[in-house]
């Protein structure tokens, strides 16, 4: 008897739970506007020539590619050209999935810059090395 009271309360709170915040637990489906929007956003980041770059005070990502500027914030994309300049709302789903890739873009460019520089250093270490053995 106790084992049905208390699944009927989790039933009730799950639904109540899914009433108050529909973002997080409803299959809300995307307009056109929406779709073009992430979909612009993924095929930037994956571009090789895009250049990202992420603020830690606003929390905000900012891509440049060509004359496209695109900034990221809380669930908002913004897509900039000289002439013109669109405000789009995402669910929280489909941002925190844009966010991931984002990240994983940019700290895969951090790595990659990373391994340069310390593959640079490396170089230098042996040439300084050799300087000194020459003395």
């Amino acid at each position: 008897m106790k084992h049905k009271i208390k699944t009927i309360f989790r039933r009730l709170y799950i639904r109540i739970k899914r009433l108050i915040d529909r973002t997080e637990y409803g299959n809300r489906k995307l307009d056109d506007t929406q779709r073009k929007a992430i979909s612009i956003c993924y095929k930037t980041i994956s571009n090789s020539k895009s250049e990202l770059l992420m603020s830690k005070l606003s929390d905000k990502r900012y891509i440049k590619l060509n004359d496209y500027f695109l900034i990221i914030a809380y669930q908002n994309i913004q897509i900039i050209n000289h002439i013109y300049c669109y405000n789009i709302s995402i669910d929280s789903k489909h941002f925190l999935k844009l966010l991931d890739a984002f990240d994983s873009k940019l700290e895969n460019e951090r790595l990659k810059m990373e391994a340069e520089v310390l593959g640079n250093v490396k170089h230098s270490l042996d040439i300084i090395l050799e300087n000194i053995s020459a003395q």
